[in-house]
């Protein structure tokens, strides 16, 4: 019997094994993942929300969410192992109360085993990924990751929901998902990042971990997940919130207020002051960013009024003297902030 580097006593499966039955599960979690039960519960509308009515609809479908999620598990299950992951279910709760919540799972690959799955990773080429739905798997795994890391700070603000036992082993899922994205890197770096180009969620997802990385190794990953992240996107650069480049622009103004005390609180504390700086100059960047794209609008369209951007290039100039410490209109700043009504 052979045996692999990792002491695995059997090769791994080929590519085309896993990505076909990867298919299946990507099937399955279509069928009975969040998306669609969410819908599913939209079209009940607002008349049927008894628990006899929801368990009339849901029922039937949680059982055989289950059956299939088992199905799953015992077709799959030794082959997804041998590459090191493990398929968990991950329950979607309809329901008013906890004890009429109805429960249908979905099944998250999750890297069980990273020696294994990089010496799976090791075998692909970039050939592999152009086949259509190829990549499915690489990409779930990776989401998963993300989610783990981008939550791992989040839930500690529901104190009434978690208690701190369970919010500390949110925080070791986040740090532990980290440790095993540091160790698939590479592999996702020279294999995935050319070749799934077109997902543009998996792109974002993979900076934003190498980010996450970053920051963890600098003492910061807790502030950097609750709030930096969101100040430090570059400038132009969009993301699935409102980036800082286009708060002026999507009525985003209340979120200078959220910034400033954000700078505020890491100015307090000698670990977190270089953190603050450097969002400072990102926003700063981000502003003069705002500023360049309206004087181009305008010499590009001198006949066209861009209300309300153009109107707000005054604004923005005082926001940046602020950031800067140079002379600024208080007034100003807290009316267009909406500090003013506070």
């Amino acid at each position: 019997m052979s045996q692999s580097e990792s002491g695995n006593p059997t090769p791994p499966p080929s590519f085309r094994e896993v990505s076909s039955a990867y298919k299946d599960i990507a099937a399955h979690n279509k069928k009975f993942g969040f998306a669609a039960v969410f819908t599913s519960f939209l079209e009940l509308g607002t008349k049927q929300q008894e628990a006899t009515e929801i368990e009339d609809t849901f029922g039937p479908k949680a059982t055989e969410a289950e059956m299939s999620a088992d199905l799953q598990a015992i077709l799959n299950g030794d082959l997804f192992t041998r590459i090191g992951i493990k398929l968990s279910p991950v329950s979607t709760g309809i329901g008013n109360t906890e004890d009429t919540k109805i429960s249908i799972p979905s099944l998250v690959p999750e890297i069980e085993n990273p020696s294994l799955y990089t010496e799976f990773l090791s075998t692909l080429t970039t050939n592999d990924l152009k086949v259509k739905d190829s990549s499915l798997l690489l990409v779930a795994v990776l989401d998963n990751l993300y989610s783990t890391v981008m939550h791992s700070y989040y839930y500690a603000d529901y104190p009434n929901v978690y208690d701190e036992e369970q919010i500390q082993q949110f925080r070791a899922d986040g740090e532990n998902a980290l440790r095993t994205f540091v160790q698939i890197e590479a592999n996702y770096e020279s294999l995935c990042v050319d070749n799934i180009s077109e997902d543009n969620c998996f792109l974002e997802n993979f900076g934003y971990l190498k980010k996450a990385v970053e920051y963890w190794g600098k003492n910061v990953l807790e502030e950097y997940l609750n709030g930096a992240r969101d100040y430090l996107v570059p400038p132009g650069e969009q993301a699935f919130w409102s980036p800082p480049t286009n708060w002026h622009e999507d009525g985003k103004q209340w979120k200078w207020k959220g910034a400033f005390a954000f700078m505020e609180r890491m100015a307090t504390d000698e670990r977190t002051k270089g953190l603050g700086k450097e969002v400072k100059q990102n926003l700063i960047d981000c502003i003069d960013y705002a500023i360049w794209e309206i004087d181009t609008s305008k010499q590009n369209y001198p006949n066209v009024v861009f209300w309300p951007n153009a109107a707000q290039r005054e604004d923005l100039i005082n926001v940046r003297n602020y950031l800067s410490g140079k002379k600024y209109d208080e007034k100003m700043l807290d009316k267009y902030i909406g500090r003013d009504k506070e």
